[in-house]
C-alpha cells in the first residue's frame, strides 16, 4: 500500500489533498473530524489538508499563549517558532515545516471531534463576518486622481 493510500487520499497527487479554496476554515475542520473519527488523525494528515493555511492555525494557535497579560516569558519564547513560520511563509513554502517526530503525532478522534463541535457551534459567526466583504471588488480610484506623467 502507497503513503497515499494509506493516509486515505486516492486523488493520485503523492499523498497531497487539494484544498478547495471555496471551504471555510470551520468546514474544513468539521471534515477533518468526519475523516479522522475511526483513529484520528496524524500532524502530518491534518497539515496536508490544511496545506498553506496551516500557517494561520498555527500562528492563532501560538499568539492565543501571549493575550495573557500575567504569563512573562510566554511572548519571547512563543515569539521564536513565530518567526520560524514567519520565515517559511516568506520563501514561499506551501505548508508549514515540523520536525517529523511532531508530524507523527496522533490527535485522538475524540479530539478532534469537540474541536470540531465547538468551531461549528461557536465560531461559525466569524467566517460569515469575515467573508461578508469578500465577494466585493476593491474600491475605484477617485476620479480626481490622475497618476503622474
Amino acid at each position: 500500500m502507497t503513503d497515499a493510500a494509506s493516509a486515505g487520499d486516492h486523488s493520485g497527487n503523492g499523498g497531497r489533498h487539494q484544498d478547495d479554496a471555496r471551504r471555510g476554515a470551520i468546514d474544513m475542520i468539521v471534515h477533518l473530524a468526519r475523516e479522522g473519527a475511526a483513529e484520528g488523525l496524524t500532524l502530518r494528515d491534518i497539515r496536508d489538508h490544511l496545506d498553506e493555511r496551516g500557517f494561520g492555525l498555527m500562528m492563532l494557535i501560538l499568539s492565543i499563549p501571549c493575550l495573557v497579560p500575567a504569563l512573562y516569558g510566554v511572548p519571547q519564547v512563543l515569539g521564536v517558532p513565530m518567526l520560524l513560520l514567519a520565515g517559511q511563509m516568506l520563501v514561499g513554502r506551501q505548508e508549514p515545516w515540523l520536525p517529523a517526530t511532531v508530524l507523527d503525532r496522533r490527535v485522538p478522534a475524540s479530539w478532534l471531534k469537540r474541536m470540531a463541535d465547538f468551531a461549528d457551534n461557536r465560531l461559525r459567526w466569524t467566517e460569515r463576518l469575515s467573508r461578508a466583504g469578500s465577494g466585493s471588488s476593491p474600491p475605484a480610484r477617485p476620479s480626481r486622481w490622475r497618476p503622474s506623467s
